[in-house]
């Protein structure tokens, strides 16, 4: 029928999965929510290739796992599928902050605080920013004056 066609009630079934995870310990049966959660949001693809949010969804997934390269692919096919979807540029943040590559975490930052102008902690977020600025500046200071000069 209609409902066995549709990805929604995959993508639903999936956050589910998903925020139970978040309130569950690390271990087996969170790693079997987010296995789950994958599970639905790779069959919703099949079925819709071009869900932004299911590719978003799978995207937090991955990165819950600790597979920041997979999570970064399907974040960036988000993007690619409603560059206008701003929540995906705050998880490549995230991603970007866990790979240690800065330029590109504030990057991402910075699109999502461009296009959000209430953002959920928002606050919190421009300190990330900041930080992640003086990183920056700090990285790039002592690459300048040579490993002899580091604190």
């Amino acid at each position: 029928g209609l409902m066995s066609s549709s990805p929604v009630p995959l993508i639903y079934r999936a956050g589910l999965s998903l925020l139970e995870s978040r309130a569950t310990p690390p271990g087996k049966m969170q790693r079997r929510l987010i296995g789950e959660a994958q599970n639905d949001l790779l069959k919703a693809i099949r079925l819709w290739p071009h869900s932004c949010f299911a590719d978003y969804l799978l995207g937090v997934t991955y990165y819950e796992a600790e597979f920041y390269e997979d999570a970064e692919d399907s974040l960036l096919h988000a993007l690619d599928v409603d560059p206008q979807f701003s929540e995906p540029h705050l998880a490549l943040g995230n991603v970007y902050i866990k790979l240690q590559e800065w330029d590109r975490a504030l990057l991402h930052v910075n699109t999502y605080l461009a296009g959000t102008e209430n953002a959920e902690g928002l606050h919190n977020l421009q300190a990330i920013r900041s930080r992640l600025q003086n990183i920056i500046e700090n990285e790039t200071i002592s690459l300048e004056s040579g490993a002899a000069d580091l604190p």
